[in-house]
């Protein structure tokens, strides 16, 4: 949080954030825990699914199988229903 975004009375304090996480605030000393700036740029919904990686593929494999089943149903009940 930016010291001029901090304002501190009668024991609140008061500042605006720019995204949504989880806060914490301490008087005292949490071991394990930097008091460095880490904030980084974030990335964009598209460099996100590129560095995740995508899964367009999976559901193109998968879509094409259920489509490819639901032929195979769809002839084998007409080659049944016209034996019948």
């Amino acid at each position: 949080v930016d010291d001029a975004n901090l304002i501190i009375q009668d024991g609140y304090a008061q500042f605006t954030i720019t995204h949504c996480s989880d806060y914490v605030l301490t008087d005292t000393i949490v071991a394990g825990v930097s008091t460095e700036d880490n904030t980084t740029e974030t990335a964009t919904p598209m460099e996100k699914a590129k560095k995740e990686g995508s899964n367009t593929t999976m559901i193109l494999i998968i879509g094409g199988a259920l489509l490819a089943l639901g032929a195979l149903v769809f002839v084998l009940y007409n080659k049944k229903k016209k034996q019948v």
